[in-house]
């Protein structure tokens, strides 16, 4: 398979999908158990909850929709992506094709369930439903990080930290989507907030993760010599000023700054400073994917 950045673009939607994918699916389990009637649905905080939900399965399907559109372009043609599950074989690309249209169609189930507003109809199936499309979620992410082991055996693409960084990064992406997703800065003030402050306090904590991850990686990866040029290209060579700018400063350092910031002063994140971190974390994930494939196709040319 060619290395391009479509496969940086496929790593992206595809990962990040399927982060969205799993917070949609978590808030629709509190909205199920917060209104195990259909009469709770008029209340307005099981409103909200339901309507991040359903939209936050719509947008992380567009997400996995666009993810095998530029898999199968990558691919250059679509009968090698058929391939995949026509002669399947054991690797991690065959792996993740199969949880990635398992993901599809079970959030897609969700979604029907859920927008037909009758989530209490089904009892133990739904639950069952949600727990699969839970682990589905979790490995696409993971997957998406395999996947580039799978390709070359590049030392900057075979640590093992490399596939937590993106699940960590992936449900960042997926927080900050549904937040730009969920039309909650229109919601009642003490609603909204409630939510608002909810997303600083697990977006600061998904920053800190990835932060730590990234450095676990970096100190794994300079163990080799082939490993520490990757990383000297990310650090300091041609690929710097993308992962510093982009992956560094936009993806976690303002979006961690606004979650400090609005959490010291024991003040409500305005909704503008909950828009401008979940866009800043957006942007930082397709930057970590872009810089890390870039990077390592320059190593190994």
């Amino acid at each position: 398979m060619t290395i391009s950045t479509l496969a940086a673009a496929y790593l992206f939607f595809g990962g990040v999908g399927a982060g969205t994918l799993f917070f949609a699916v978590l808030a629709g389990r509190k909205g199920v158990t917060s209104s195990t009637v259909p009469l709770a649905s008029t209340q307005p905080s099981c409103s909200m909850v339901s309507r991040i939900s359903t939209r936050g399965m719509a947008v992380g399907l567009v997400m996995l929709a666009i993810g095998v559109i530029c898999l199968v372009f990558d691919l250059g043609r679509p009968n090698l992506a058929l391939l995949l599950f026509v002669n399947p074989t054991w690797s991690f690309m065959t792996v993740g094709a199969y949880l990635l249209v398992a993901l599809m169609l079970l959030s897609g189930l969700l979604l029907a369930i859920t927008a037909c507003g009758c989530e209490y109809r089904f009892g133990v199936a739904l639950m069952v439903l949600r727990a699969m499309t839970l682990v589905c979620a979790v490995g696409v992410m993971a997957y998406t990080g395999l996947l580039l082991r799978d390709l070359r055996p590049i030392a900057l693409w075979t640590s093992l930290w490399l596939p937590v960084l993106f699940v960590a990064s992936s449900l960042a992406g997926g927080a900050s989507l549904i937040l730009l997703a969920s039309g909650i800065v229109d919601e009642l003030p003490v609603i909204a907030g409630a939510m608002l402050e909810k997303f600083a306090r697990l977006d600061l904590v998904l920053v800190l993760v990835e932060v730590l991850t990234c450095a676990l990686f970096f100190w794994q990866v300079t163990a080799t010599p082939l490993g520490a040029q990757g990383v000297e290209a990310l650090l300091v060579g041609r690929w710097s000023a993308l992962f510093w700018g982009g992956f560094v400063l936009c993806g976690l350092a303002m979006p961690g700054l606004l979650d400090v910031f609005s959490l010291v002063r024991r003040e409500k994140m305005q909704p503008a400073t909950a828009l401008v971190a979940a866009l800043c974390s957006v942007a930082g994930c397709f930057c970590l994917r872009m810089v890390l494939v870039l990077a390592g196709t320059h190593v190994m040319a």
